[in-house]
């Protein structure tokens, strides 16, 4: 697994489909792209979930004062 530690400026561009990402996952093999590729997603859904988790979050009496 490759670790970044630099701070990376992507470029913003349109949206894509999912036809087009798929086929973008497809067409790419470069290990390095892809591996860069799935780190971003990683942490694209560890923030969604953490998000998701303390909106969902239950308050319990007793301990919010």
């Amino acid at each position: 697994m490759v670790a970044v530690k630099e701070k990376i400026n992507l470029i913003k561009c349109s949206p894509m489909t999912s036809k087009e990402f798929v086929d973008t996952i497809n067409d790419e093999f470069d290990i390095e792209t892809l591996e860069l590729m799935k780190e971003l997603i990683d942490k694209k859904l560890i923030l969604l979930k953490t998000m998701q988790d303390t909106a969902t979050k239950t308050k319990i009496k007793g301990f919010g004062k």
